[in-house]
């Protein structure tokens, strides 16, 4: 069975036709065509029925195949969107559980980071602790306290933009009780 482009059965069918439609006429003494003895214009037009009736079926063959491919390609990007929300999910569940790891083993190194850090900031800007987790802001200054001090690597750590960093630690700076001009 040989495959054929839509442009190479439509050519196909043009010239089967083109036979049909020329053993239909003979040509007269003068050189002129003319429908052949026994053919009436019905048979012609029957014939170019049936060859439109071919197009339409190669046109209709075709769009169901690229229907057929579309939803196949669908499928396959639904799949791989499928996959890759699950290694995203899995990824995200590994970070929350390194961030876990991190902040119970820093609390444990420095017990009283928290109270520490605290103490320089505004009594209503303090922070607490909830279920012995740093938020972010806490974060930063836990890696600075680690002596990470360049913001990038705390970037990348964290999985935020380096001018994030700058922002959490801006924000921490304006809400200490420390000399605003340090």
């Amino acid at each position: 069975m040989t495959v054929r482009t839509y442009e190479q059965q439509r050519l196909k069918i043009t010239e089967e036709y083109e036979k049909k439609r020329e053993s239909l006429y003979e040509t007269d003494k003068d050189g002129n065509k003319k429908l052949r003895q026994g053919v009436t214009q019905g048979n012609v037009d029957e014939l170019d029925r049936a060859e439109q009736e071919a197009y339409k079926a190669v046109d209709e063959q075709f769009a169901q195949r690229e229907e057929t491919y579309k939803a196949w390609c669908d499928e396959i990007a639904e799949l791989t969107l499928k996959q890759l929300k699950q290694v995203l999910e899995q990824a995200e569940k590994e970070l929350e559980e390194l961030y876990h790891n991190f902040d119970k083993a820093f609390l444990k190194l420095y017990p009283n980071f928290v109270e520490k850090f605290n103490s320089l900031l505004k009594p209503e800007e303090r922070y607490k602790l909830e279920k012995d987790q740093l938020n972010t802001e806490l974060r930063i200054f836990a890696l600075i306290r680690l002596g990470i001090t360049d913001v990038g690597q705390i970037a990348v750590f964290l999985h935020y933009s380096v001018q994030t960093i700058y922002n959490y630690k801006s924000k921490v700076k304006r809400m200490s009780t420390l000399d605003s001009k340090i």
